[in-house]
């Protein structure tokens, strides 16, 4: 399966697009993810750089090593945690669980060091979902990720002009 989808809004209305690809057989599901480098760069400022190691998630780019992502720090938290809970849908943010868990789609890849330049991602415990589940979730994964892009990190420039008479 291969979704694109493409967010507005760039400057010189240029789009951009996040791009994720899965790949599935029995014993193991794979998800390439490729975001734009103002994303990541909004994660990284986010998260004052700070990365971790995941013990469950592995990068399959050539060899297999453990995916590095973006730490969740109280700046993150602050900034992320009400976004997830003011939108109506089943969000958690967890990197190293599944991608859907409880009917709760993760945003966690998206945090993924690397995943401007594109990046293969793979976990055991993402073989238990059905292709219907992950339709689902790539269209979650999208309805997010425009909120992320609208609200906070497109280039927005506000302009007003207050006439009045005394």
């Amino acid at each position: 399966m291969r979704f694109s989808q493409g967010l507005k809004n760039m400057p010189n209305n240029k789009k951009c697009q996040i791009e994720l690809e899965i790949r599935r057989n029995l014993e193991q599901t794979d998800i390439y993810i490729k975001i734009p480098p103002k994303f990541e760069s909004f994660f990284k400022k986010l998260c004052k750089n700070q990365k971790q190691t995941s013990t469950m998630w592995h990068t399959t780019n050539g060899t297999q090593k453990s995916a590095k992502f973006y730490k969740e720090t109280e700046n993150y938290k602050k900034v992320i945690t009400p976004r997830i809970n003011s939108m109506c849908l089943s969000l958690f943010d967890d990197y190293g669980k599944s991608l859907i868990q409880n009917n709760e789609n993760n945003i966690a890849i998206l945090r993924t060091v690397g995943a401007s330049k594109g990046i293969y991602v793979t976990a055991k415990e993402w073989s238990n979902a059905d292709n219907i589940d992950f339709e689902k979730y790539v269209r979650t994964l999208a309805d997010f990720a425009k909120n992320l892009w609208t609200n906070l990190i497109s280039e927005k420039k506000v302009t007003a002009k207050i006439t009045f008479q005394i």
